[in-house]
């Protein structure tokens, strides 16, 4: 009952490498309903510091305001800011 997942096919996880973290889309009843970082808590506890690049649909169903980048900032008193960032309108 959760929708459909769908992840970048070339991620390195889906090529032996072990999964710290990778973004995907979920869609439910033909709709695209989120968009999301899915990240381990193992990576999380390494304190990682990482800004990667969204892989962008070619089409969107609503008009509106999306993210292009992602990322995780450790910070000095060791909380973390996990981020959509660099908003574009489509």
């Amino acid at each position: 009952m959760m929708g459909a997942h769908w992840v970048d096919v070339t991620s390195p996880e889906l090529k032996g490498s072990p999964f710290t973290e990778t973004f995907i889309f979920g869609s439910y009843d033909g709709k695209v309903t989120f968009w999301e970082q899915m990240i381990t808590r193992s990576y999380l506890k390494t304190s990682p510091t990482l800004d990667k690049q969204i892989k962008l649909p070619a089409q969107y169903q609503t008009p509106g305001y999306y993210p292009t980048r992602y990322g995780i900032r450790t910070n000095t008193d060791g909380s973390q800011d996990i981020t959509l960032d660099s908003f574009v309108k489509r």
